[in-house]
C-alpha cells in the first residue's frame, strides 16, 4: 500500500463517521415527530386532562368544565404574539362566555413575578391564567408560542391553531365550539 493510500483512510473514516452520525440524528427527529404525533390534535380526538394551579391559587382541572366550550391558550409574557392576541382573547371572552365560552390561558414555564408584571401592565384579562412547568404543554405537544386549542363541550378537541389568531379566525373557531353544544 502506498503512502498516498494510506493518507486518504483517516479521511475516508470521517466521512463515514459524519455519514454514521447523520443518519443517527435523522432517526432520532423521525421518532421525535412520531412521538408529537401522539396527540392527534385533530377534529374529534379526546382533549388530554390536567390539573394546575391558577395564579390566583385556586387548582383547576379541565375536566371540570366538561359541557362547556373551552378555549385553551398556550401563551408566554415575552411571546410577542401571545401579547398581541391576548387583548382579543379577552374580548371574545367577553363576547361569548354567556353563551358557555370558558377560557383557560395555560403560561409556560414562567415565573409568577414575571406573569404578574404582565397583568398588571394588562390588568383587563380575567379568565384564568394557569402555571405550567412544562407538563400540559408536553401533553398537548406545543411546538410554538401562542398555540391555541378549541374543545367542544363532549372534551374533543375541535380545532388547534398555531400562531398569532386574528380576530376574524377566533370568533369562527369560537363559534364552531359553541354551536357543537
Amino acid at each position: 500500500m502506498g503512502k498516498s493510500n494510506i493518507k486518504k483512510i483517516p479521511a475516508l473514516f470521517g466521512a463515514l463517521l459524519m455519514i454514521f452520525l447523520v443518519v443517527i440524528l435523522i432517526q432520532n427527529i423521525g421518532e421525535s415527530v412520531a412521538d408529537k404525533s401522539k396527540l392527534d390534535k385533530s377534529s374529534n380526538s379526546e382533549a388530554p386532562n390536567f390539573s394546575a394551579t391558577a395564579l390566583n391559587g385556586d387548582v383547576v382541572n379541565l375536566q371540570d368544565y366538561k359541557g362547556k366550550a373551552v378555549l385553551l391558550n398556550f401563551w408566554a409574557s415575552w411571546c410577542y404574539p401571545c401579547r398581541n392576541e391576548m387583548p382579543l382573547i379577552q374580548d371574545s371572552y367577553d363576547s361569548y362566555k354567556d353563551q358557555g365560552l370558558e377560557v383557560l390561558a395555560i403560561n409556560f414555564r414562567e415565573k409568577e413575578d414575571a406573569i404578574q408584571q404582565y397583568l398588571d401592565e394588562n390588568p383587563s384579562f380575567d379568565f384564568p391564567i394557569l402555571l405550567d412547568d412544562g407538563t400540559i404543554n408536553d401533553q398537548y405537544k406545543v411546538q410554538n408560542l401562542p398555540t391555541t386549542f378549541f374543545v367542544n363541550p363532549d372534551g374533543t378537541i375541535e380545532r388547534y391553531y398555531m400562531g398569532e389568531l386574528n380576530e376574524e379566525s377566533l370568533h369562527v373557531f369560537i363559534q364552531e365550539i359553541l354551536e357543537s353544544e
